[in-house]
């Protein structure tokens, strides 16, 4: 089993990599790694003109980000990563945790929140609606040691009777 991490390519997400580490080490599943580059030319101008330089400049950044969050996992954790462009970075999150049939997908919270507490973004806010598997939200800043495990998981659900079913199957 895998558990995906969500990172930009500007280097957000980083405490996301932090807590999908820890649960991917507290849980014995893998980690890969995701960095979605938004594309938000024109499928005309991509290859050519300015676009294209800054398109390479976000694909250097998010390669640069993706090699210092291999680091951040505990050493015993296997990681894997893709650096890929979409023009939905959340629809791509989900495809690529589909893809590698993850137990879930860890985001960071939004730059506005306050240390150690959880924000709703554009990414965060389209996830815990659409997405088609459970959905972590880091604390911003999360941070730990390497030897630290989880011991609890906090879950908030919309109750409804499938949700229900599926929680008393898992208790």
């Amino acid at each position: 089993m895998t558990v995906v991490a969500g990172v930009g390519p500007d280097g957000r997400g980083l405490h996301a990599v932090h807590l999908a580490g820890r649960i991917a080490a507290s849980t014995g599943e893998d980690l890969l790694l995701c960095c979605v580059v938004a594309d938000s030319w024109s499928r005309g101008s991509v290859m050519s003109g300015p676009d294209a330089d800054w398109r390479r400049h976000l694909e250097a950044m998010a390669s640069e980000v993706v090699d210092e969050a291999r680091g951040v996992p505990p050493p015993e954790v296997a990681v894997d990563a893709v650096i890929t462009t979409a023009r939905s970075v959340p629809r791509e999150l989900v495809a690529q945790a589909e893809r590698a049939e993850a137990t879930m997908l860890v985001v960071g919270s939004a730059g506005d929140a306050l240390m150690g507490h959880v924000a709703l973004g554009n990414i965060s806010t389209w996830l815990l609606h659409r997405a088609s598997l459970p959905v972590v939200l880091a604390p911003r800043s999360f941070w730990s040691e390497p030897t630290d495990r989880l011991e609890r998981l906090v879950l908030a659900v919309d109750s409804d009777e499938a949700v229900d079913a599926a929680l008393d199957a898992s208790t």
